[in-house]
């Protein structure tokens, strides 16, 4: 009689792909001649046909790895997200308006792609570990249902995207536990490269604004009281990201995972990486680092943990020079200086008036406003998701939630895996950042559903290990 993780092993299906050279060939192919295509514009003077050839080629490139070698899909999916904003507005400045839609949408439909997975085993999703990401997922249906009411059927429609596909992403990487170490190598490896790239563009961004950047500034109709002015070190720092804030809460999973990295790799993305992070001066992300930290002081044991404060007391020698800049000092010591004197704080006199004035708006919309209102912009989170899936949607939502929060607590008791404690710290962090900004859409949502997915993965994988492991056992004794 085979053991129940015996059983579960043999039924599922590997992401790894079933012939590797081919698979590669495959790729190689694909992304060479998107890669191709996508310089049509420039040699025909035809760009405002780039966005379309961008969201297809990328769609393509999408199913194939998704289709060949799913491991590689996952981290171009990420590099998706990443970039494409940044493409966006570089090809708006080319064409000197804002015109390139469908761009930033392409992670989004790419990412979806993880739907298929979900439609492939719909049996399981009402096993105890996934159903959480269901009764989330439900509320954002009932949310959409109205959203198409109140709002229409687009508006509503590019909403689901935002809203449902990370969560989809999230149940996709829960789903493959049984691939678990080669995804966790594979987005190890993605965030390494991510947070070094997003980290010097930052950098290269505070010293010499690009004027693509520039001219999406002026031209997007920002907050310049709060981004700061479209100029050299007077701007508020967002990177290849649509935002300042969506930008800090990327990077502040990305330093994290350095942490599961090898001393030499974290130091090389450390610097561009947290010089970046700084850049942003979201408090709030500053305070989830600090909090994620504690958190994984405290699991964290033996070498692991030695690692972790070694990382952090080189770190902090390397980044002393940079932050010690005029320009930098300047702006960070404002800052931090803001933690101190909190009855001076201007944004956070803003932020307690936001939840005076709103609060009873939110509880008293009692089906909700639906996905794709655009007419409000809170500083808040949770006013933001309460106004916006109603009473029916939040309860759902809510207690699926707090289901996945218990089971990646358990889950951080009952393995001895460094890599998931980092990311049931980061779920945890972004959490606690739902009192400032929406964290379950977008960039945002992809990353705190990709690391709570891979905590499950973690979970079961381990789990189904530990079960082998008794099942041997067990033989060895009777034989």
């Amino acid at each position: 009689m085979l053991s129940p993780a015996r059983v579960i092993d043999e039924s599922h299906d590997s992401l790894a792909p079933a012939s590797a050279p081919s698979a590669g060939l495959i790729v190689l192919g694909s992304i060479l001649l998107s890669a191709g295509v996508l310089v049509l514009p420039w040699w025909t003077g035809m760009m405002h046909l780039f966005q379309y050839l961008y969201l297809v080629l990328a769609l393509f490139v999408g199913v194939v790895l998704y289709r060949t070698t799913p491991i590689l899909y996952l981290g171009f999916t990420w590099w998706l997200w990443f970039l494409s904003q940044f493409v966006s507005r570089f090809i708006d400045y080319q064409l000197g308006a804002m015109k390139t839609d469908f761009i930033p949408l392409t992670p989004y439909l790419v990412g979806g792609l993880t739907v298929l997975t979900v439609l492939r085993y719909r049996a399981r999703l009402l096993d105890r570990d996934y159903f959480p990401f269901v009764l989330v997922l439900a509320g954002i249906a009932y949310s959409y249902a109205i959203g198409i009411v109140n709002n229409g059927l687009v508006t509503a429609t590019s909403g689901l995207l935002k809203w449902m596909v990370p969560v989809f992403f999230g149940l996709h990487i829960a789903l493959h536990w049984r691939d678990y170490p080669a995804m966790r190598q594979g987005l190890q490896r993605t965030f390494l490269w991510g947070v070094v790239v997003m980290g010097l563009y930052a950098v290269l961004q505070f010293y010499a604004l690009p004027e693509w950047d520039r001219f999406w500034m002026i031209n997007a109709e920002w907050d310049l009281s709060s981004t700061g002015r479209p100029r050299p070190l007077m701007v508020r720092i967002y990177s290849t990201m649509s935002d300042f804030g969506t930008f800090a809460t990327v990077m502040m999973a990305g330093v994290l995972v350095l942490f599961s990295l090898s001393v030499r790799k974290h130091l090389l993305a450390a610097v561009p990486g947290y010089a970046g992070f700084l850049l942003t001066v979201v408090r709030s992300a500053w305070g989830g680092w600090v909090m994620a930290i504690m958190m994984m002081a405290l699991w964290i044991k033996g070498r692991m943990r030695r690692r972790l404060f070694g990382a952090l007391l080189l770190g902090a020698l390397i980044l002393a020079p940079l932050a010690s800049t005029p320009e930098i000092a300047n702006r960070l010591s404002n800052r931090f200086g803001s933690f101190q004197n909190l009855e001076d704080d201007r944004s956070m006199e803003v932020r307690i008036q936001i939840y005076r004035n709103n609060s009873l708006r939110a509880l008293t919309s009692p089906l909700g406003e639906g996905i794709g209102i655009a007419d409000v912009n809170w500083d808040s989170g949770l006013l933001m998701i309460a106004y916006r899936l109603g009473w029916p949607g939040l309860l759902v939502f809510a207690v699926g939630l707090l289901m996945l929060l218990r089971l990646l607590w358990r889950s951080r008791i009952q393995i001895d895996d460094p890599f998931a404690s980092i990311c049931v710290a980061i779920a945890f962090a972004i959490l606690a950042l739902l009192a400032f900004n929406n964290q379950m859409v977008g960039v945002r949502g992809a990353t705190f559903w990709c690391f709570a997915g891979l905590a499950v993965a973690s979970y079961r994988y381990h789990r189904a290990e530990e079960e082998e492991d008794e099942y041997e056992e067990e033989v060895w004794e009777e034989e």
